[in-house]
Parts: C-alpha cells; structure tokens; sequence
C-alpha cells in the first residue's frame, strides 16, 4: 500500500511493489493453504493467484495453494483468469450465496471451479466460507483484499495477523481503494487493535508485521 494507505489509485492502477517486495508475496503465497480475494480485486487487475518462481527461490513441490474469490452474486466473468489458468496445479474456489444465478454458477463448474453456498446473500457468510474451508483441509489463508472484503474479515473477526509493504508514495484520491474499506469501526476503541512483531526495510518499502488482538488481550 502507499503511506496514505491506498491500495489502488483512483483508476485502479496498484503498482506498489519493486522486485524484492514481489519475491516476499510469492514466498509467502507458498506458504499457505489458499490464497482469497473479493470479486473486485479480480475484476481490476485480473489477477492468476500463482506463484513465482525466482533465481533464489524455487516453487516447493505440491505447494499449489487453492484460489478463492469471494462474490455473492456470482458476477465474476467466467473467462477470469483465476477461473481458467493452470486448474492442474491451482484448484480454484466461487464462494458465493443462494442469491447467484444458477446458471452462472453451472458455467463456473463447467469450468472445474467448485462453487461454495454460503448463505442467503447477497454478501458471502464469512464465517460460514472459513468453516467450509475448513472442511477441506484449509488451515491457513492469505488475504489479499481488496478493502471491503478486508474490512468484513476484520468486522467478524476472522484475520489473526496483519502483514504490510508500505511503498513510499502518496496517492491521495477520495475515490481511490483504502486497504481496509466497507464501513469501517464507529469508535476507535471498537476498532482492530494490533501488536507490531516484525518491521524491515525490504527494497525500496517497509516491511511491517503485526499480530491481531483479541478482545482482552494484553501485549
């Protein structure tokens, strides 16, 4: 994100990291379960949710996490890359709820996608989502936006860490996409309280990790 906190300018351009920060997504994407992201995100930048290979860094064998993309209305264009791109390696998940057109959700299927009900709608049942997954031998989860489907992880407390590459720029823009949208917390105290654990200096960005604390929690 930038320093003002944007994770996509106003046009949708989302350009932040610089070689060394692309190496530390990559790592870390091999090191989960499943990677997850709101249908928007998709949208934007059309994104694969693979994994890169560098010359220090090598994909480990069989770690092909699952994709996911959260869309409760199924809007997702079926041609999405997600949704076509190396299926062999990278299973790939529509969470999505009743409220979805049952033919879209045959095409995606046709696809070798594998849909997930969760709920009424017309938003995903978060919580639901995280217990299906389960289900499925999913026990860690990355992340990646974009900010309202961050904000409903953090509003039903389902994010347990916080792992941040703060790019030095200023985008700026009323319109431009936050890291956490949504409606946000009335009250400060309401808010997601965090603990920073880790911080460096990664390429031209900083690199800051934090834990999430629960209600109650002492640092």
């Amino acid at each position: 994100m930038s320093v003002d906190g944007k994770i996509a300018s106003r046009v949708g351009d989302c350009e932040f990291s610089d070689d060394e920060d692309w190496k530390r997504v990559h790592k870390l994407r091999a090191s989960v379960d499943a990677i997850m992201v709101g249908r928007r995100t998709i949208e934007t930048d059309d994104s694969k949710l693979t994994i890169k290979s560098f010359p220090d860094f090598k994909i480990p064998i069989s770690k092909f996490p699952t994709r996911v993309v959260v869309d409760g209305l199924a809007k997702t264009p079926a041609t999405a890359r997600i949704f076509t791109v190396e299926l062999e390696h990278y299973p790939s998940i529509l969470a999505t709820t009743t409220n979805a057109p049952k033919e879209k959700l045959d095409e995606i299927r046709a696809l070798g996608v594998k849909v997930l009900v969760c709920g009424k709608g017309p938003r995903v049942d978060l919580v639901h989502l995280m217990r299906d997954l389960r289900t499925m031998n999913i026990r860690t989860l990355l992340l990646e936006g974009g900010g309202t489907l961050n904000f409903s992880m953090l509003e039903n407390d389902l994010i347990d860490e916080v792992s941040l590459s703060v790019a030095p720029v200023l985008v700026g823009g009323l319109s431009a996409t936050s890291l956490i949208g949504g409606k946000g917390f009335d009250k400060i105290k309401q808010s997601c309280q965090l603990e920073l654990i880790e911080f460096e200096k990664l390429g031209k960005n900083l690199f800051v990790r934090y834990l999430v604390r629960r209600n109650g929690e002492k640092t």
